[in-house]
């Protein structure tokens, strides 16, 4: 078994994780869902197939399980019959879902495209009024919700000149805010980590400075914490470059109000809403804050 995705578990104690190196054929995988009791056992596994790499499961507070393929999102049943499904149409590759309390469900494609639906298949609303001409594609991470229903997503500009963002959506699908990195010098080309809400009321981010299709080498990673209204609290740089093997790794995670970040030189924490090395002037500052053309809850 091949385990390189999160690890989840449903209502009832159930964990679920897929196994991701079960080859099907040279253009393509056939992913295994298992679920497992608490102490271990194999309660059943559920074949997918997928032409790209498969994502993490998500699981809903009724223990619906979600776990999408290439451009189908699977809803299975507890007993991992299916539940529902839904086909993109788009050959693109689907992010993890998220699901929010009320068991809406959230999930992205790189075409791009953000969805909602219902627990029960039915699909609540769809959209692309983010996305900026010449766009390359949106990230396909995990979404990340506040307490309110806001989502939180990232999108990357790929190989295009259009710099990866921070967007965030309210529940119904409308453009809260879009934040791209005010310093032209340093533009992120792709925000390589899902972002994470914490408990102080910030959102936290891993940028990518340089381009990800042709430059790793000479790129840099940035720290990013916005708080809810997209304004700007701070950021830091990850100094040196690939090639000197510093940089910051796609997971993020906060305990007590300190953000832990993993680097290729260590383990990084974060507390508060300063930190040395990047602080912001008032110019910089005026400079960061987002559009807000429906700044609402």
């Amino acid at each position: 078994m091949g385990v390189n995705q999160e690890v989840k578990t449903g209502p009832d104690g159930t964990v679920y994780v897929v196994d991701e190196e079960c080859q099907q054929d040279p253009w393509g995988y056939a992913e295994v869902l298992y679920a497992f009791t608490p102490m271990g056992a194999v309660k059943w596994s559920r074949v997918i197939e997928t032409e790209s790499t498969p994502a993490s499961p998500a699981v809903g507070p009724d223990g619906t399980v979600y776990v999408s393929s290439a451009d189908i999102i699977y809803a299975l049943n507890p007993d991992g019959s299916t539940k529902w499904s839904f086909d993109t149409g788009l050959m693109q590759s689907i992010g993890p879902a998220t699901v929010a309390p009320d068991g809406t469900v959230y999930f992205s494609t790189a075409s791009p495209m953000l969805y909602a639906f219902t627990p029960d298949g039915q699909m609540k609303w769809s959209s692309t009024d983010y996305v900026p001409s010449g766009f390359g594609g949106l990230t396909t991470q995990v979404c990340a919700l506040d307490s309110y229903g806001n989502l939180y997503f990232t999108t990357g500009g790929g190989s295009s000149d259009v710099p990866g963002s921070l967007v965030s959506l309210n529940r119904r699908g409308e453009l809260r805010w879009q934040f791209v990195e005010p310093d032209p010098s340093y533009s992120v080309k792709d925000f390589n980590s899902a972002p994470i809400v914490a408990s102080n009321g910030l959102v936290y981010v891993i940028g990518f400075v340089g381009n990800p299709f042709e430059d790793y080498v000479h790129g840099w990673s940035k720290v990013y914490a916005l708080d809810l209204h997209g304004t700007l609290r701070w950021r830091y740089l990850f100094e040196g470059t690939w090639e000197d093997g510093v940089f910051a790794g796609h997971y993020l995670a906060m305990a007590d109000d300190v953000l832990y970040v993993p680097a290729s030189n260590g383990l990084h924490a974060f507390g508060g809403v300063t930190v040395p090395g990047d602080a912001l002037s008032p110019d910089e500052l005026q400079r960061a804050l987002p559009r807000t053309p429906n700044n609402t809850q």
